[in-house]
């Protein structure tokens, strides 16, 4: 538990949600929520998402006509994932293609959204729960520690 708790300290920051949808801009600290998201709120069809790096491709237009070209360009992304070098983001589940979009991908979606407005933050049935670490917190701009739950760290 407590090597847990030093790499949530150390890697994440506050209402932490790098996983994001292209399309409405919904974001989640879950992975399978985002999943789940895509499934439920833009599943027509029409559209298909990279399970590694969440990226979405259109196939085929609102007319139902298919976009080929975009299909086989989906495979083929797909198929990097699988057949070259990933580069893996070392903060969350998702892999890329290569550096710079790794590099964007954190830079961008590993930011805390607690000054955001409209942010849901888990229901204690959703949260774990853990001891208020022994060590300094991280500096105030980064803290992980939620004032309203005195003594114990929620993510």
């Amino acid at each position: 538990a407590a090597s847990l708790q030093s790499h949530m300290i150390s890697s994440h920051c506050e209402l932490d949600m790098p996983y994001h949808c292209e399309i409405c801009k919904y974001r989640t600290s879950i992975l399978d929520k985002i999943h789940q998201h895509f499934n439920t709120a833009h599943c027509l069809g029409t559209r298909g998402y990279c399970p590694y790096c969440l990226k979405v491709m259109q196939f085929a237009k609102p007319d139902g006509t298919d976009l080929e070209k975009n299909q086989l360009r989906f495979v083929h992304h797909i198929q990097k994932h699988q057949l070259t070098v990933n580069r893996k983001c070392e903060k969350c589940l998702l892999n890329f293609t290569n550096r710079s979009i790794l590099k964007e991908h954190q830079d961008v979606w590993h930011q805390s959204c607690k000054q955001l407005e409209d942010v849901e933050r888990c229901t204690m049935e959703e949260c774990t729960l853990m001891a208020a670490p022994l060590i300094d917190p991280l500096p105030s701009s980064t803290s992980a520690i939620d004032n309203s739950c005195k003594g114990t760290l929620k993510f």
